[in-house]
């Protein structure tokens, strides 16, 4: 058993050092990210749109990890009380009818901070995929941009550099995309496609 424990953790290791696990790991998240984008798209036809509405004005970092921390804290905080509340209800009190009244009022209350916890998880979902749907998209038709201007003339460039900051929804993004892709098939360059969520 110890062997194998051994032998197990070299892989491991082995899988991590090559970048395996990290792939692995991308497209698992890759795959969440579409299934949750599915579900909020269900619910509301624009929320691809919502995702790429500020690509045109280029990829700035937000404080992700900030903001991560305080999920964290308020997260924590919630199952905090949740779990203070379990532990009062829990408590024998000799009253029946206080009791009674205590018990309906804890169950309120644990419905209201699991509300909460479901609305910060939406909230945060949300943030984490715009930042990461903007980011491919604008570093994916930069670097693109960057590859094809030697094939094409300056007004050509300066048309598709145009073109990309008017982006503001789903439809512009695939546009300049398909033209982007055009240059580079005529003039037979290996530019791999830009895997952006929520567009197929």
């Amino acid at each position: 058993m110890k062997s194998f424990k051994t032998v197990f953790g070299v892989i491991l290791l082995g899988a991590i050092g090559s970048g395996f696990w990290e792939l692995f790991l991308r497209d698992f998240l890759f795959y969440l990210g579409n299934i949750f984008i599915k579900t909020a798209t269900f619910f509301y036809s624009g929320y691809v749109d919502h995702l790429y509405s500020e690509v045109g004005n280029g990829y700035s970092e937000i404080l992700i990890f900030p903001c991560l921390l305080i999920f964290l804290l308020g997260y924590a905080g919630t199952l905090f009380l949740f779990f203070k509340l379990t532990k009062n209800e829990n408590k024998s009190e000799s009253d029946y009818i206080k009791k009674i009244i205590l018990k309906l009022s804890i169950e309120k209350a644990k419905f209201l901070l699991v509300s909460i916890l479901f609305i910060m998880n939406i909230f945060y979902a949300d943030l984490i995929l715009n930042s990461v749907s903007n980011y491919q998209a604008c570093t994916g038709i930069e670097r693109r941009l960057d590859i094809i201007r030697p094939y094409i003339t300056e007004d050509k460039y300066n048309y598709l550099v145009s073109e990309y900051r008017l982006i503001d929804n789903k439809d512009k993004l695939e546009s300049i995309l398909t033209d982007i892709n055009k240059i580079t098939t005529k003039f037979k360059l290996d530019v791999k496609k830009v895997k952006l969520l929520g567009i197929d």
